[in-house]
């Protein structure tokens, strides 16, 4: 759409917008004001409650690329994304976004981006974003070849909002719809089975359909994945109370993640062999591993993955009685929650702080809590 069209349609909204003055917002030379604002996002589409959230990500992203080639764009995307170079990939998702032509073949690049989107969105905690991207291509007749991956992401995101029930119907439509044949799109839904199983406290059950998973993922050559997999049966044993078996198996991940050079996933392993060692009271190596998987979330500037391993890095300190550490990793914590949405435990509890201190703060001092 070029910028005359725009102001063209923004006309009819309401609150047309001249062509050089749309430009000049485009190049970020003039800010279009509030009641423009409003204009462009109902032009285009997009919900006020997740404007925040975009341009969050769109801070995070680097330069364009200079390649063009939307394929090629969502290829380097992903390849980037398993490394950790974040910025990067969201930079290459975000110049596909804005290079997909029109017509059929457009509308088929546009549901692929907003899928590889949306699940970018999620492992950065915007779950809301996540959710409502899957909502959109889900209402956009989806094409049949992403269906399946469509509806394993919407299983994942509802996980995650805490609708398990939601997110278990999700997965048994994307298994009806996939080739059973199809190892790797099999381990996914299977995997994703387990974690719901696992959050309804059928910790056996979801071990079961871990081994089914990995052995998919080992079929197919998804390493990837393998990983992942071993990451959550560390947390599955750690949910059914054995700290050993799951210190051995997280931190054997951690070191296959790091030869395969997934630096994310490593730093998922790391963090759960961190968790691990803290429940069955090795808090000294405890902060070790989560000091490393600390370094690979700065470097990565995953705020989702920060705020998880600062809460446990909080508690690690406390542990070994170095309250100053303690202290800087809760204020941590508590900054880098206001960035996530996921529902959990320790989320629920570091919104309950304050940064100057608020309850159950190590030292004992209580201080008022402010407002979020």
């Amino acid at each position: 759409m070029s910028a005359s069209d725009v102001s063209r349609r923004t006309s009819a909204l309401g609150e047309r917008i001249p062509t050089p003055t749309l430009l000049k917002i485009e190049s970020a030379r003039q800010e279009p004001g509030v009641r423009r604002f409003y204009s462009l996002l109902r032009l285009y589409d997009i919900p006020f409650d997740i404007v925040p959230d975009l341009l969050e990500l769109e801070s995070m992203a680097v330069a364009p690329p200079e390649e063009a080639d939307p394929e090629l764009l969502l290829k380097e995307s992903v390849e980037l994304w398993q490394h950790g170079r974040i910025g990067e990939a969201l930079a290459r998702v975000f110049a596909v976004r804005e290079a997909s032509s029109r017509g059929e073949a457009g509308r088929r690049t546009r549901q692929r981006v907003l899928l590889s989107f949306s699940i970018m969105a999620r492992h950065l905690g915007k779950i809301v974003l996540a959710e409502r991207l899957v909502h959109d291509v889900l209402k956009d007749d989806p094409d049949a070849d992403i269906l399946p991956n469509l509806l394993i992401q919407a299983a994942a995101v509802w996980e995650d909002l805490g609708a398990i029930e939601a997110s278990l119907a999700f997965a048994e439509r994307a298994a009806a719809r996939i080739d059973p044949t199809d190892a790797r799109r099999v381990g996914w839904v299977v995997f994703q089975k387990a974690r719901c199983l696992c959050a309804q406290g059928q910790v056996d059950a979801a071990l079961g359909e871990l081994d089914e998973a990995e052995r998919r993922f080992a079929e197919c050559g998804d390493t990837e994945h393998e990983v992942k997999t071993r990451i959550s049966r560390a947390r599955f044993l750690l949910a059914a109370g054995d700290a050993a078996a799951a210190t051995a198996v997280a931190a054997a991940a951690a070191i296959r993640a790091d030869g395969l050079g997934l630096k994310l996933v490593q730093a998922e392993a790391l963090l759960a062999s961190g968790e691990a060692l803290l429940a069955g009271g090795s808090a000294p190596e405890a902060v070790r591993s989560l000091r490393q998987a600390l370094g690979l979330a700065e470097a990565m500037d995953d705020r989702d993955l920060l705020f998880r391993v600062n809460f446990r890095l909080w508690k690690a300190y406390e542990q070994v009685q170095n309250l100053d550490r303690a202290r800087l990793a809760r204020e941590s914590a508590v900054y880098f929650v206001k960035f996530i949405e996921k529902r959990s435990p320790e989320a629920a509890e570091a919104r309950g702080l304050d940064l100057s201190g608020g309850r159950d703060a190590p030292s004992g001092k209580r201080t008022r809590r402010g407002r979020r």
